[in-house]
């Protein structure tokens, strides 16, 4: 054979090795990863790049299976037999808007660069953070088209020069379209990958790892093709919708790929929530997360140190002094009070009793529902 495939296990791009590399250490192009080529046969290689049977990418805890699969530089472009046979039946205007792949890293889009040009499409990212879908203390953040499938966090420094400092008043007023005029192009890239593309992160979670995007593009005629991965799975469904690709097999790939693999109340935490509860939180086997009270009378960046979570079968009180838990049969009584313009809350349960925990409408709201749906024994005063 003239050469192999096989997947960096580092940052799981596809490599083209020479087959006299066969057995010997080499380093990825992409991520610099150093490994060794083993000396196997042509069938262990193949199974360890994955087949359409069987891949070991996976989303959530469930394996996915691959699309086109990811070059040392980046996607390789669907051709164009590849294109109609994957995912045909877009509408008129989406001629060369292909889902390319879904895998553990998300959803990855192809499209045309010129497609970049009107701001209705630089702004079909939901406004919603990325991360946890939240609508609330929000901030923009730019999808950079570099020369190599990257994230765009990691891009920021090296192509944005400046920044436009606006408030969350002024945010919350302006439209996508209006915010894309006040907001700086990306630098030394080519047109039309210099303008601007929003994209939207909460001030509780991370950015990183969220958008990875490419542009091909030809500096002299600006023509070419750009490449959009979202790593949110259902952040991507709405990408596709705002964007007119509801009635397509793409869309209808990505639903079927979500009812496998529905969005759950975890997933709608911020990171840095969900890393402060780990460390008082561990679900049993088969119980899942329902609701999460924060208490309020710590700020809202401390979210997830102490409150009230609601699983399928335990109410769990926490703060750094106290650990409490009650299971799901045992009977609750729930007192809610207003003092001093505070919202108070009273918690008894049959060995223990929480008084005057400091509590928010929106927590209050989502703990009451959280028992009435679980069929906790829970009476309220």
């Amino acid at each position: 054979m003239a050469g192999r495939r096989v997947r960096c296990p580092e940052c799981t791009v596809i490599l083209d090795i020479p087959e006299g590399f066969r057995g010997t250490k080499i380093r990825c192009s992409v991520c610099k990863a150093e490994f060794r080529i083993p000396g196997i046969s042509d069938e262990d290689i193949l199974d360890w790049i994955g087949t359409e049977e069987a891949d070991d990418t996976s989303h959530g805890a469930q394996a996915l299976r691959p699309g086109t699969e990811t070059a040392a530089t980046g996607p390789l472009p669907l051709s164009e037999a590849e294109q109609a046979e994957a995912f045909p039946g877009f509408p008129a205007g989406f001629e060369g808007f292909f889902l390319a792949r879904i895998d553990s890293h998300g959803a990855l889009f192809e499209f045309p660069a010129e497609m970049l040009k009107p701001a209705s499409f630089r702004a079909a990212l939901p406004r919603k953070c990325l991360r946890c879908g939240t609508t609330h203390h929000i901030a923009p953040h730019m999808v950079i088209f570099g020369p190599l499938l990257k994230d765009c966090t990691t891009l920021e420094a090296e192509f944005i020069d400046q920044s436009t400092r606006l408030g969350e008043q002024e945010l919350h007023q302006m439209s996508n379209e209006e915010l894309l005029a006040h907001l700086p192009g990306p630098q030394r890239l080519p047109h039309p990958a210099d303008l601007p593309m929003l994209y939207w992160i909460c001030d509780m979670c991370n950015p990183s790892k969220m958008i990875r995007a490419q542009n091909r593009i030809d500096p002299e005629t600006h023509e070419g093709s750009c490449f959009l991965q979202i790593q949110r799975i259902w952040r991507a469904e709405e990408f596709l919708r705002a964007v007119g690709g509801e009635d397509t097999d793409a869309h209808d790939k990505l639903l079927s790929v979500i009812q496998k693999h529905p969005e759950t109340p975890w997933d709608h935490l911020p990171g840095s929530m969900q890393q402060r509860m780990r460390q008082w939180y561990a679900p049993h086997r088969g119980e899942k997360f329902v609701s999460y009270c924060p208490d309020r009378s710590h700020t809202r960046t401390e979210d997830g140190m102490a409150g009230v979570l609601v699983s399928s079968r335990r109410l769990i009180y926490h703060t750094a002094l106290r650990h409490q838990e009650s299971e799901k049969g045992e009977p609750l009584e729930l007192c809610f009070s207003l003092e001093s313009g505070r919202q108070l809350l009273r918690i008894e349960a049959p060995n223990w009793e929480i008084k005057n925990m400091v509590v928010d409408k929106a927590g209050l709201r989502n703990l009451r529902r959280a028992l009435t749906e679980q069929g906790f024994t829970a009476q309220w005063h």
